[in-house]
């Protein structure tokens, strides 16, 4: 009596990263005993943050598809950009354990099918951006946006000053900051050409110290990351 041949098993995704991982860790000194503890620990996670992110996606593109023609199945079939960003912003996300950096990768790559015309080169420097730069550097760029806007929808209660620095006020909203880290932050968005160049450490009349400084490639940034107005979550 003969049997048919049972079909090959068809790897998964968390098979796949399960042994990406445990090659990697398999090259520590010490033997591969500490590679198998390792790949035990830190595998599951990884493939779990991995499914939320492509699941949470999926969610959303459903969401959106009967009110977004460029969100149709046939259209992100065809949009490389589209392919290229999901890969990318599924690499981030599995560099990262918050659901604030979770959510904006997942509104970046809906906007690169969303966005009028995006420039390939824009969407994989904004996604390199998004994976460097931490949440709280993405708040403080949304304060400098609009201080005063952003402390009316934040219900902050702004001291009656006259004059002082422009990090007076940022320290006021956001005082677990720390001045340093602060001032680091002001430093890592000027430098990507996001925030525009100030000193903080200047005194200057109260207008100023609540005036906007995002430059245009910070507004396009804010903009490419934004949750799409049309979504629920």
């Amino acid at each position: 009596m003969t049997h048919a041949p049972r079909p090959l098993p068809q790897n998964t995704a968390k098979d796949v990263i399960y042994a990406g991982i445990k090659g990697m860790l398999g090259e520590i000194p010490g033997g591969s005993t500490a590679g198998e503890l390792l790949a035990l620990v830190v595998t599951p996670p990884l493939a779990q943050r991995m499914d939320n992110f492509l699941e949470g996606l999926a969610q959303d593109i459903a969401e959106l598809q009967d009110q977004v023609e460029s969100l149709q199945s046939d259209k992100l079939t065809a949009n490389q950009l589209f392919i290229t960003a999901t890969v990318q912003a599924a690499q981030i996300a599995l560099r990262s354990h918050q659901p604030e950096k979770i959510d904006i990768l997942r509104n970046a790559v809906l906007n690169t099918a969303i966005l009028t015309d995006p420039k390939d080169d824009m969407v994989q420097t904004f996604l390199s951006y998004v994976d460097t730069l931490t949440v709280s550097h993405i708040v403080v760029l949304e304060y400098y946006y609009d201080p005063k806007l952003w402390g009316t929808e934040h219900n902050i209660n702004w001291p009656d000053w006259s004059m002082g620095g422009v990090l007076t006020p940022l320290k006021h909203a956001m005082p677990e900051l720390g001045e340093e880290f602060a001032k680091q932050i002001i430093k890592d968005l000027q430098a990507r050409g996001l925030l525009a160049d100030f000193n903080p450490g200047v005194t200057i009349t109260d207008s100023g110290m609540f005036a906007g400084r995002t430059t245009d490639m910070g507004k396009d940034f804010l903009e490419f990351i934004k949750k799409p107005e049309r979504l629920s979550r």
